[in-house]
């Protein structure tokens, strides 16, 4: 069996993947951006690499990226297509699959609404995507969701009929460096530095009353972890200008590479997810993180086996919520910065756990989870 795994946007879907069906029967080809191999070739060993046939494609208009996928299919004959992120491209998959009829296709859902509740518009090109989700919901076999909560979200709106199943892009492994609660007090914010994402304002906010007011003795660092656009800027320009948060803050003004990044998460002493509760990525459609979105800071706690402060309201898997240190507005994540900083005790066991927590999602559990999955999908009739 013949499987093309399509994911030109997430890296911190393809390097676990890749680790989860290394010891898989089928035969399986990756298509990648080219702007991930340096990532991807510094994050698998050899023998991981060698598994798959690795294909590198540069970015592509609908057309184009039709032209050249066709071309690949033609050639191997795919029993799946898993189509792990579309990037806007859904009327390209659409005739795909209209083309190759007898070839599955397993679509992993990141916005729930975007996908199964678009909104009809007069816009050319959102008319074209709706249109093109309405025919790709049509030709799926069977879809992945990221979390059991987005699972539940589609199954109490009978959004399908077809096959859903639960996979999370994580596992914990144990390494041996986490840091020590005696160490410096790092809080690490994963991600893009993006206003629709996170509230980065009110972390700030926070993180500079907790400054004013620790005791000298306690050496404090926030790293903020992640790419940056123009609100990214305006961010990392806050920071530089005030003394207070030069000294205590360190960014980034150029892309992270992906070790250097899980280094950074690996040796934080809490993680810090400001996510906006709800939010509107594509088309002006709201979704509602934990619910019809996932967010990559719960994996990143969870593979790193880290506590994890996140606004109260926010939805989480409920296996990891021991993890977590909830809290409303600026002045209480100063307190609880605050307290975790100055009480090791406490510290000590939200740590511990973090750690039982994270060793729920094993490698064992997700490789026969995914297999489980694939056998299922391909003896589709």
């Amino acid at each position: 069996m013949k499987i093309a795994i399509y994911e030109t946007v997430h890296l911190d879907w393809v390097i676990p993947l890749a680790v989860f069906l290394k010891e898989s029967p089928y035969s399986i080809t990756f298509f990648v951006h080219r702007k991930m191999k340096e990532d991807i070739e510094n994050s698998l060993n050899g023998d991981t690499l060698a598994k798959y046939n690795w294909i590198y494609p540069d970015d592509q208009h609908i057309l184009s990226l039709y032209k050249f996928l066709d071309h690949h299919i033609s050639i191997q004959h795919y029993d799946l297509l898993w189509l792990n992120t579309n990037d806007n491209k859904h009327i390209t998959f659409a005739l795909l699959k209209f083309k190759y009829k007898k070839m599955r296709l397993l679509i992993n859902i990141h916005e729930i609404n975007n996908f199964f509740k678009p909104r009809l518009s007069m816009n050319i090109k959102r008319l074209v995507r709706y249109i093109s989700k309405k025919v790709l919901s049509k030709a799926a076999d069977a879809y992945i969701l990221n979390a059991d909560k987005m699972k539940q979200n589609i199954e109490e709106q009978k959004l399908t009929r077809k096959p859903c199943y639960t996979v999370a892009p994580v596992y914990y492994k144990e390494d041996g460096s986490k840091q020590s609660p005696g160490d410096k007090f790092i809080v690490v914010i994963a991600g893009t530095i993006d206003e629709r994402r996170r509230d980065y304002r009110t972390a700030i906010h926070g993180w500079k009353i907790f400054i004013e007011k620790k005791d000298p003795a306690i050496h404090a660092e926030l790293i903020l972890a992640g790419g940056i656009n123009r609100y990214g800027l305006e961010i990392i320009k806050m920071c530089k200008d005030d003394i207070l948060l030069q000294n205590t803050v360190r960014v980034f003004d150029h892309e992270i590479p992906e070790h250097i990044f899980q280094q950074l998460l690996s040796g934080a002493t809490v993680l810090l997810s400001p996510q906006n509760i709800k939010t509107s990525i594509s088309d002006n459609i709201v979704e509602e993180y934990g619910l019809t979105k996932s967010s990559g800071n719960t994996y990143d706690a969870i593979r790193h086996a880290k506590p994890y402060i996140i606004p109260r309201l926010l939805h989480i898997p409920d296996n990891i919520e021991t993890s977590a240190v909830r809290y409303s507005g600026y002045q209480e994540l100063a307190y609880i910065f605050r307290d975790l900083s100055n009480n090791k005790d406490a510290l000590t066991l939200l740590r511990k756990k973090a750690s039982e927590n994270s060793k729920k999602y094993t490698y064992e559990g997700m490789h026969q989870q995914i297999l489980y999955m694939l056998a299922a999908i391909l003896k589709l009739q």
